[in-house]
């Protein structure tokens, strides 16, 4: 798949260091402290002044991350002035189908211990009999912070406040249907305040899954070229057909979003999206394949092959066993359907190109605009390039080929213009094997 870049040397398309590259950003609704609006900590001990709870998500997320045995060396949180006020539904799937049924969840939140509920059905079961003794069973936990409600399916899980954060986790998707729909409070405003004051980060991690909250995420990521690894919880992802409801999974697709990954787990208190992170953001860019990652300390359970097919209709990822019978992130792809580590790969490159064209020009008391100069702007070019063999962005085994403007051909006004037509590279993307058919003859 051939794809154009256009880089411009004199603007920030990617404003971010080489080491950024590797750097998880958090928007946090329990940020503690005042002043600045991000921080970085390197471990779940150095967080204990602004975030005391060991349940908030912050500390679960931290958890997940730096529980990997490659992850960085810190994590980046940013205070948020808008506060999501957490909110799930919950539905029985042919409740009167299922006599003597235990429906079960699992719940886990910021003040509260995580807690199995369950509900068995009579022998005449009905969804009003269903939600009413759901809810009561999720009123019941000790020490929760949110409020169920509802007399019929779907009933309402919501949280008692703005940045209250809990997660509901359904042992069977096929039973029972449970989709986070937690508003967004104006997630891209914060975004936007926190990379003004830090710019040097490039993936984002929500702590809401809700399609709501990742979309406004996904959006000001996409505008901002940046990246972010979504982790959701919605029991549609995987067992609803693509395009049927529009799942969160469905929508990053439909709107064709090139930098966003959604990963299905069905327990979001989990964080497997900041394990995921945590494995794969300090590998430099050409060095680490997003998918067959084994995500430690986040649990593994088998979906269906259905299940499977759904997700990766829609282009999300599932952390699911493979033949070897180890669970894995498969497939590490994008909404659009392409691979996210060629997206940051090639972001590497403009980022590499620029500096090293930048450089000439300020190391040069002038660049003329003459054979002279435009060797060394070319020079620029081709010693990126060589660093991107270097990184495996750029496939050695592939020609490449920087084309630079002829000077007979630029008019007058563009080089009174002091503007240098368009270069023109080609390379092959470094890339990595993903799947494999292997066609077996037996005689």
């Amino acid at each position: 798949m051939a794809e154009t870049v256009t880089v411009n040397v004199s603007q920030s398309l990617v404003p971010t260091t080489a080491v950024g590259f590797g750097v998880v950003l958090v928007p946090s609704p329990n940020a503690a402290w005042s002043g600045s609006l991000v921080r970085s900590y390197a471990s779940e001990a150095d967080m204990l002044v602004d975030y005391s709870v060991a349940t908030m998500p912050e500390r679960a997320k931290m958890r997940a991350w730096s529980s990997q045995s490659q992850h960085g060396a810190a994590l980046k949180f940013a205070r948020v002035a808008t506060k999501p006020t957490t909110v799930y539904t919950l539905s029985a799937v042919a409740p009167t189908s299922k006599p003597l049924y235990a429906y079960q969840v699992r719940v886990a939140g910021h003040g509260f211990a995580e807690t199995l509920v369950s509900y068995t059905s009579d022998g005449t079961p009905t969804d009003a009999e269903y939600a009413a003794g759901m809810v009561s069973a999720l009123n019941a936990v000790a020490g929760k912070n949110y409020t169920a409600a509802g007399a019929t399916s779907p009933i309402t899980i919501t949280g008692s406040s703005p940045g209250a954060w809990f997660a509901v986790e359904v042992l069977d998707p096929d039973t029972q249907v449970a989709t986070e729909t937690t508003a967004d409070p104006g997630v891209a405003a914060d975004l936007a305040a926190a990379f003004l004051e830090d710019p040097d980060f490039y993936f984002v991690d929500p702590i809401p899954g809700s399609k709501a909250y990742v979309v406004a995420c996904a959006t000001w990521v996409q505008a901002n070229s940046r990246m972010m690894l979504a982790g959701v919880s919605d029991s549609q992802v995987v067992t609803a057909a693509p395009l049927a409801v529009d799942d969160v999974a469905d929508r990053v697709k439909t709107n064709g979003l090139t930098r966003t990954g959604v990963l299905y787990h069905r327990a979001p208190q989990a964080m497997a999206a900041s394990a995921w992170l945590g494995d794969v953001s300090p590998s430099p860019p050409g060095s680490v394949n997003f998918a067959h990652k084994v995500l430690a300390g986040v649990p593994g359970y088998r979906p269906t092959t259905m299940h499977e097919q759904n997700a990766f209709g829609k282009n999300a990822s599932i952390y699911t066993r493979n033949s070897e019978g180890r669970f894995v992130v498969l497939y590490g792809t994008a909404g659009d359907g392409s691979f996210l580590d060629d997206t940051r790969s090639i972001d590497w490159l403009v980022y590499t190109i620029k500096r090293r064209v930048a450089a000439v020009q300020t190391n040069n008391r002038v660049v003329s605009y003459d054979a002279e100069g435009l060797a060394l702007i070319e020079g620029a070019v081709v010693e990126a390039l060589g660093l991107g063999v270097d990184a495996r962005v750029v496939n050695a085994s592939f020609p490449r080929t920087v084309t630079m403007p002829a000077l007979a051909d630029i008019d007058a006004a563009t080089r009174l213009g002091r503007t240098l037509p368009a270069i023109s590279i080609a390379y092959t993307r470094g890339g990595a094997v993903n799947k494999i058919v292997i066609n077996m003859q037996v005689l």
